[in-house]
C-alpha cells in the first residue's frame, strides 16, 4: 500500500491574507499525528527561521495571526504557491515558488525581525514589516519609476560599479536622509520582487552600497543604466526599492 504523502501545495488566490487554511484531504494526518487542541502551526522556511501562526480548527486549520505577517515579510502575492512538508507536531518545512515554477530566492538577514515588524531602535524607531512591503507592492513588478512621496536619488551605472562589487550613493542624499555605514547594512528589494541584504560602508566622504555584484549581473545592468533608490525605511535597516528608468 501506498504510504501517503507528507506534503501538500497552495496556490495564492484573491483573498489569502485572510482565507488560507490547510486543504481538507489532508486533516486526516494531522488528526492522526497531532492533538487536537493544538492551535498553531510552525512555517519554517529554507534558512531555518520559524514563524508561529494562529489555527483555528473550527474553520479548518484557517491560518490566523501572524500569516499575514508571514506573507508580507516574504512579499508573497497572488499566483505564487507555497509547498508545505509536514514534519510532525504542526511544523511544516515551506518552500516559495513564483507565478513562473521557479523558486525564491532569499537572502540571508542578519537583523532582528518579529511579527511586530523590523526591530529598528533609531530615531524613526519601528517600521512594521507590513508597512514595508506595502510600500514596494504598491509600485508594481518591472513599474517605471514614479515619486511616492519617498526620499529617491538616480544613479547611472558606472564602469568600475560591476568591477568593485559597488555601488557609490549621492552624498547629499545619504546627509538629508541619515544613510550611513552600519552593521546591518541595507534591505534592497528589486523590480521582481528578490530581496537582497547587501552591505552600506564608507570611504572617505562617500557611502557605497556594498556586495552589489552579484545584483548587478542578476538583474542584467549595464554601464550607463540609470538606476533609482528609493528610501522607503530609514532607521537601523535601511530598506531601499529599486528600479530602472
Amino acid at each position: 500500500m501506498a504510504k501517503k504523502s507528507s506534503c501538500f501545495f497552495q496556490p495564492l488566490i484573491p483573498g489569502f491574507l485572510s482565507n488560507f487554511s490547510i486543504p481538507r484531504s489532508f486533516h486526516k494526518q494531522l488528526q492522526v499525528q497531532d492533538k487536537q487542541d493544538k492551535n498553531e502551526v510552525v512555517l519554517r522556511d529554507k534558512r531555518g527561521k520559524t514563524w508561529e501562526i494562529k489555527v483555528d480548527h473550527q474553520q479548518g486549520y484557517k491560518f490566523k495571526d501572524g500569516w499575514e505577517y508571514f506573507c508580507k515579510y516574504y512579499g508573497l502575492q497572488v499566483g505564487d504557491f507555497l509547498v508545505f512538508k509536514h514534519r510532525g507536531n504542526l511544523v511544516f518545512d515551506v518552500l516559495i515558488f513564483d507565478p513562473t515554477a521557479c523558486e525564491r530566492k532569499f537572502q540571508r538577514l542578519n537583523t532582528s525581525i518579529t511579527n511586530n515588524g523590523i526591530h529598528a531602535p533609531g530615531k524613526k524607531g519601528f517600521k512594521r514589516v507590513a508597512d514595508v512591503y506595502k510600500a514596494c507592492s504598491e509600485s508594481g513588478s518591472n513599474a517605471s519609476f514614479k515619486p511616492r512621496g519617498y526620499p529617491y536619488c538616480r544613479i547611472v551605472v558606472k564602469s568600475y560599479t560591476f568591477r568593485w562589487g559597488a555601488m557609490d550613493l549621492p552624498s547629499t542624499f545619504c546627509k538629508e536622509n541619515d544613510v550611513k555605514e552600519n552593521s546591518s547594512g541595507v534591505l534592497m528589494i528589486d523590480e521582481r520582487g528578490d530581496t537582497w541584504q547587501l552591505s552600506l560602508k564608507k570611504h572617505g566622504k562617500k557611502i557605497y552600497i556594498g556586495q552589489w555584484r552579484h545584483l548587478h549581473r542578476q538583474n542584467g545592468y549595464q554601464v550607463g543604466d540609470s538606476l533609482v533608490f528609493e528610501l522607503i525605511c530609514s532607521a537601523k535597516l535601511p530598506v531601499m526599492k529599486l528600479y530602472t528608468s
